[in-house]
């Protein structure tokens, strides 16, 4: 699995929103351990987003008060404090065992669940999110007899659950693919009729854009790429003044993980049958960011794109 994402981005965010206010305060490594009654060691693992580092409320409520942070500053410390751990509120993935929902699956849960932009390239199947269950159960139930009966209903049943994603407050949800995903018969006719209307209606929403390759496009960079996602995060909701404040203002120890921009990296995923490669590597997304450009330039504007999919619904309804 190369180029794994270390460190939870929850932490990451804690890390970096943590070093903006500390820095914008002018409060030094040292005098916020001695401060906070913590060591130097124990700042300096905080703004690394190291694992193992414990913010029980009432120190996150003291880094508040000792940095002049506001309500909402506060709050979104608190918050994702809390989500560092594990007796708050267990993610909804984690009562499924490693066979249903993989470790290496469970990261990219979590990943997806922070994002504001999924952007999904996809081939002959349909993407995971906007599957119905009996389009799901028949991709799961490939090769014939690897899962458990009871094991591919339970991988449905995750794979319904994480659809929540797209209700409100949704991200945004890009999915570019090829127009061979609406002929491939995946369970039958009326599996694939109520697949096609599903899109349909999914791509009524706002935040649902669903458009078509045509065969007739010829070769697209989206062929050597295979299937991916790209997942793109939401910048800090402190000011975007806090961050260039603290570049210009800086005290000479701040973290190594600031930047003009306190966003989390974009992340490119591309997922086998037994694992996944996850990179944040600036040169990786650029380049399946220029698939993805390519792609757009080759795809069926919506509208065209939504046209074709009923076209194919209409084929089938007289089958």
């Amino acid at each position: 699995m190369p180029d794994l994402v270390g460190h939870d981005p929850v932490r990451r965010s804690f890390a970096r929103l943590f070093a903006v206010l500390r820095t914008r305060a002018k409060i030094t490594q040292e005098r916020a351990a001695k401060d906070l009654e913590l060591g130097r060691a124990t700042i300096l693992r905080i703004e690394a987003a190291e694992d193992g580092v414990k913010l029980p409320a009432r120190l996150v409520h003291a880094m508040a008060d000792l940095f002049g942070a506001d309500d909402k500053e506060r709050q979104l410390l608190l918050a994702l404090a809390a989500e560092t751990r594990n007796g708050r509120q267990q993610a909804w993935w984690q009562g499924y065992t490693s066979s249903e929902v993989p470790d290496w699956f469970s990261l990219y849960l979590s990943l997806e669940g922070f994002a504001e932009r999924i952007r999904v390239h996809f081939g002959d199947l349909l993407p995971g999110l906007l599957q119905v269950r009996e389009y799901a159960s028949a991709v799961i139930s490939v090769p014939s007899g690897y899962w458990s009966t009871d094991e591919v209903e339970r991988r449905v049943e995750s794979r319904l659950h994480r659809q929540q994603l797209l209700e409100d407050p949704p991200p945004a949800f890009e999915a570019i693919g090829s127009e061979g995903a609406l002929h491939r018969m995946v369970g039958g006719i009326e599996v694939m009729k109520q697949q096609l209307e599903r899109i349909l209606k999914l791509t009524e929403r706002d935040n649902v854009v669903v458009r078509i390759i045509p065969s007739r496009a010829g070769v697209h960079a989206g062929m050597a790429a295979s299937d991916f996602t790209l997942l793109d995060f939401p910048e800090t909701p402190i000011s975007d003044g806090i961050a260039n404040g603290m570049a210009a203002n800086g005290n000479g120890n701040g973290s190594a993980l600031l930047n003009d921009s306190a966003a989390e990296p974009p992340l490119a995923y591309v997922e086998t049958f037994t694992g996944a490669m996850y990179t944040q590597t600036a040169s990786d997304v650029e380049a399946y960011n220029a698939v993805w450009k390519d792609l757009e330039k080759r795809a069926l504007p919506v509208d065209d794109s939504r046209k074709l999919i009923r076209k194919r619904l209409e084929e089938m309804m007289r089958l």
